[in-house]
């Protein structure tokens, strides 16, 4: 043996020992009085001629010497062991770097022995060492297999030291992220929960806030793999903060700031990475937000803009638009219904009713007069097969009643026989209008006039999705406008009988339509339907339309209120008041024509709920 140790080692250690420091001589890291040499550089072991000399072979063998020893280091003398780690775990990053896999795939068994075999107080020092590995930089093998190790020993840190790692890390974090690598990203996605899990909490609010913003401002990046791993990590870090709702939330809004800024300037050519990210923050929130009034006011105002307004130039972008909302729309689903509607319909009704039990009665009567199934519900009709959007009525009458209502009292009870009259009042008028809706009705059509419209297209062609019309060349907003009148059949016209620019639509599918504008609108997307739509008189059909020079969905819309059809009066109520309920969750400030519009629907249901009130 040629190191004189001073200290006394045990039989059984002795042979391990020794080759542990001979293998640390011939890489000519320690003396032969066993002390570290101060030439030693675990930064600069690619530039050592005698690390460079080895063969593959010849690393695979000091991986396990260097291991085996210094385990066995550890039960003879802790400190001597805690400072070897040092010198080791940077010689073993070095081989996990190697090009040669076989080498690469010791180094990393005999690394996962190592932390798996050394004791608790050991841990910290292999702790320190991966950080500082993150921070050399080497390559993406190194900085993989660190992460790696690094997320399964971080939950072993305690709690007063975990500020200290964070502090350190974060600066890491965000250098890390500046990679392209995908699979570093995929590593760095897949670490980062217990990681955030374990450290975050007792992070920096200011310092947390400035690592989001980093990955954030990282979502516009050309490579696909980055923007979906990024959102990813954006996703993660949000869910793990000590303030996730808040944070969820800030984040929400502000991917709709950016995609709305970038639909006025015109830059739409790439923003899937934002989608994704708004898609994987809405889950999260749906799944991780507390049941609190202003966070479920706040989300409601995110999920209530109108995405329909964006300019979608690239067919991809479409299929994530709609994943994204469909994600905020059930992360609505599971908040509070502490709307601002219902507050204010509780209000107007309270102010305007002295007994519960009279407003009952008017829900009762206006849900049967208007074609409504007893509970408050639309009958539905069938929708083809219009993807992603679901026939279901966001204004329920009975639910805004319930909240108000109190338990009837006995000199209301008399009141229960005039709700039945009108039940079956309600129902008798339904039935006659089926048996006149069951007449063909082919003869009876109703002309659109269409600005700009595109190419009539023929019913017999076959049915078209909406991203084969934005692939034949034609904008959102046409191309919407285009699928909901060829997916609903309400191009009817051909041959001679074409009139250039006007479409007949058959009378049988006006209700299937404005079940399609209802299903739109919570999409926020009626809006861009209507306004290439300007509806013309047309006595035949018996059908009130607005004047033309009207260009609000409102002004087409309230004229159908006194349509002779029940159920197109049930269609359009319905839909004016979801429209009615998204403008009330907006947070902002309205236009100045659209105002006027809801004063005109709120005083139209208020004049015939007063009408409704006094002739009974």
């Amino acid at each position: 043996m040629i190191i004189e140790l001073c200290f006394i080692i045990s039989n059984t250690n002795m042979s391990e020992i020794n080759k542990f420091f001979d293998a640390l001589l011939e890489l000519g890291v320690v003396d032969r009085s066993g002390m570290i040499c101060s030439s030693f550089d675990a930064a600069a072991l690619e530039t050592s001629t005698k690390i460079l000399s080895l063969k593959p072979q010849d690393g695979q063998h000091y991986c396990r010497i260097l291991t085996g020893g210094l385990l066995s280091l550890q039960t003879e003398n802790s400190h001597l062991a805690h400072r070897m780690t040092a010198v080791v775990v940077p010689i073993i990053f070095y081989f996990i770097s190697s090009e040669h896999e076989n080498v690469r795939i010791v180094a990393d068994e005999t690394m996962n022995h190592f932390i798996k075999c050394s004791r608790f107080q050991l841990r910290y020092n292999i702790l320190s060492e991966l950080l500082y590995e993150l921070k050399r930089l080497r390559n993406s093998r190194s900085i993989i297999c660190s992460l790696r190790k690094f997320s399964l020993l971080v939950p072993q840190i305690k709690p007063q030291k975990r500020r200290v790692y964070l502090k350190f890390l974060l600066p890491l974090l965000r250098s890390l992220i500046q990679y392209t690598d995908e699979h570093l990203l995929l590593v760095l996605t897949e670490s980062l929960p217990a990681i955030a899990s374990n450290l975050f909490p007792y992070a920096n609010s200011a310092d947390l806030n400035s690592f989001f913003d980093a990955v954030y401002d990282r979502l516009g990046h050309e490579s696909v793999a980055v923007k979906r791993n990024l959102a990813k990590l954006l996703s993660i870090c949000c869910t793990h903060h000590s303030r996730a709702a808040e944070t969820l939330t800030h984040y929400l809004g502000r991917l709709v700031q950016t995609l709305q800024s970038h639909a006025l300037e015109g830059g739409m050519e790439d923003l899937s990475g934002y989608f994704i990210a708004l898609k994987l923050l809405a889950r999260a929130a749906a799944q991780r937000v507390s049941a609190e009034c202003e966070t479920s006011i706040a989300l409601a105002t995110v999920a209530a803009l109108h995405f329909g307004d964006l300019a979608l130039s690239q067919p991809s972008l479409l299929t994530l638009c709609t994943s994204a909302l469909e994600a905020l729309k059930e992360c609505l689903a599971v908040l509070p219904q502490t709307l601002t509607l219902d507050t204010h319909f509780r209000q107007f009704y309270s102010s305007q009713l002295a007994k519960p039990k009279s407003l009952q009665v008017f829900t009762a009567e206006a849900n049967e007069t208007e074609g409504m199934d007893d509970d408050g519900t639309m009958p539905m009709l069938p929708l083809g097969h219009f993807p992603g959007v679901s026939v279901s009525s966001n204004l329920d009458t009975n639910s805004i009643a319930g909240s108000i209502t109190e338990a009837p009292t006995e000199e209301e009870e008399d009141e229960d026989q005039l709700l039945e009259q009108l039940r079956r009042k309600a129902q008798e008028t339904r039935r006659q209008s089926n048996e006149q809706e069951s007449v063909s009705s082919i003869e009876n059509v109703l002309e659109l006039e269409v600005d700009d419209a595109p190419q009539v297209v023929a019913v017999n062609e076959g049915v078209k999705t909406l991203p084969d019309w934005l692939q034949a060349g034609e904008n959102f907003d046409e191309a919407l406008m285009a699928f909901v009148l060829h997916r609903f059949q309400l191009v009817s016209v051909s041959g001679d009988e074409a009139v250039p620019g006007k479409l007949k639509v058959r009378v049988s599918t006006k209700l299937l339509a404005f079940q399609a504008l209802k299903c739109l609108v919570a999409r926020g997307q009626a809006l861009l339907l209507l306004r290439s739509l300007t509806l013309v008189d047309d006595q035949r059909a018996g059908f009130a339309v607005a004047k033309a020079d009207q260009d609000t969905v409102f002004s087409h819309l309230l004229p159908l209120l006194n349509d002779s059809d029940p159920h197109v009066r049930s269609v359009v109520s319905q839909l004016l008041g979801v429209m009615l309920q998204r403008f009330c969750l907006l947070d902002c400030q309205p236009s100045a024509d659209i105002v006027p519009c809801f004063q005109r629907v709120l005083s139209h249901f208020q004049s015939i709920f007063r009408n409704l009130v006094s002739s009974n």
